[in-house]
Parts: C-alpha cells; sequence; structure tokens
C-alpha cells in the first residue's frame, strides 16, 4: 500500500485488555506531558506519529495522552499534515496551474466573461 499525503492507514481499535497493557507498559505517564496518570483520570490511545503524517498501527508507535494535552497534540498533528498536503500540492501541480498565480481582478457587473 503506498501512502500518499492524502491516503494513509486505516484506524484499527484496541480491545481494553490491550489498553490496560499499553497503559501498564508505559507507566501510566502522558506521553506528552509526562504527567502520572492514576485509575480517574481520563486519557486516550493515540498514535505517536498520526496515522495522517504518515505513521502507523504498529504497537511502538501507540501512545497514551491525557485530555489535557490531546487539543495541542490534534492541533500540531492537523498543521504537519495541512503543510505536508501544501508542499506535496506545489511540488505536482505546474505553476501554470495553481490558483494563487491566477489573475485576481474583479470584474464590475458591466462587464462580461467571455
Amino acid at each position: 500500500m503506498t501512502i500518499s499525503p492524502w491516503h494513509h492507514h486505516p484506524r484499527i481499535r484496541l480491545t481494553p485488555q490491550k489498553v490496560a497493557k499499553l497503559f501498564l507498559e508505559r507507566h501510566g505517564c502522558c506521553r506528552e506531558c509526562g504527567r502520572k496518570l492514576g485509575p480517574s483520570d481520563d486519557y486516550i490511545v493515540e498514535h505517536i506519529i498520526a496515522l495522517e503524517n504518515g505513521g502507523t498501527n504498529d504497537w511502538d508507535n501507540l501512545g497514551i495522552t491525557c485530555l489535557w494535552c490531546k487539543p495541542k497534540k490534534d492541533a500540531e498533528d492537523h498543521a504537519t499534515a495541512a503543510s505536508t498536503r501544501s508542499k506535496a500540492t506545489k511540488h505536482f501541480i505546474s505553476k501554470s496551474m495553481r490558483q494563487s498565480k491566477w489573475p485576481s481582478r474583479k470584474f464590475s457587473k458591466r462587464e462580461t466573461i467571455e
């Protein structure tokens, strides 16, 4: 399967037993801030390198993130993916086809575009 900026590995679901195993292996610490999480704290299992940035579902690419760090990590992951797609688009699309290079002249109501 060829991975491109527009296609990525499909997401997998972990069983509760695998989530518990991952929590214990990672010593119950948030990967982002290092905070020790207790049984009553909310956390999620996330990909260290996001799927949209070329990450995989390998066990080594999974970590736990507290809910305080999740929004920041998601924003960084989405920004990186957007930048990658933008660079890939510039690489594959000729300069004459890029919208930013098209004339931006606004026409008045009297003028017609032929």
